[in-house]
C-alpha cells in the first residue's frame, strides 16, 4: 500500500517518535521572550525530550532551521499568522497552538498529560 504524506511531516520526520517539537514562529519579540520563558527551565524541556524549532543557533534542545522548512510546516499544517507557537507530540500531530509566547507551567501541564509521557515517567519511577 502506497501512502502519500506532506512534505510538512517528512520535515519533522528527523524528530518522529523521539522528540516533542516545540516550533516558534512570529517576529523577533515573540521568538525573545519564548526564548527566554524556556530558558528558564531548560532541565524541564530536556526531561520531556522537546527540541524547539525556530530560532538562529543550533544549541541544544533549540534547533536552527532555515525559513523555508518553517514556511513548509506552516503551509502543510494550515497555520495562520495567530498561529506563532505551536506544540507537536512525538507522534507528529499538532496538540496545541498559541499565539502569545507561553509559560512552561503550561507547556509541561499538557505535555505531562499526554498518555506517552505519563508512561514515561512511570518508566523512570521504577529505574527502567
Amino acid at each position: 500500500m502506497l501512502v502519500l504524506i506532506g512534505y510538512g511531516v517528512l520535515v519533522l520526520n528527523e524528530f518522529l517518535w523521539k522528540n516533542r517539537v516545540l516550533v516558534i514562529l512570529g517576529d523577533a519579540d515573540t521568538k525573545s521572550k519564548q526564548r527566554y520563558i524556556l530558558d528558564q527551565a531548560i532541565d524541564g524541556v530536556i526531561d520531556r525530550d522537546m527540541v524547539i524549532l525556530g530560532f538562529n543557533k543550533h544549541e541544544e534542545p533549540y534547533y536552527k532551521w532555515n525559513d523555508t522548512k518553517l514556511d513548509i510546516i506552516s503551509e502543510e499544517f494550515n497555520l495562520n499568522s495567530d498561529d506563532n507557537i505551536i506544540l507537536f507530540g512525538k507522534d507528529g500531530t499538532i496538540k496545541a497552538k498559541w499565539r502569545e509566547p507561553v509559560t512552561v507551567e503550561e507547556i509541561f501541564q499538557l505535555i505531562d498529560a499526554m498518555p506517552m509521557r505519563k508512561a514515561e515517567m512511570r518508566r523512570r519511577k521504577g529505574g527502567e
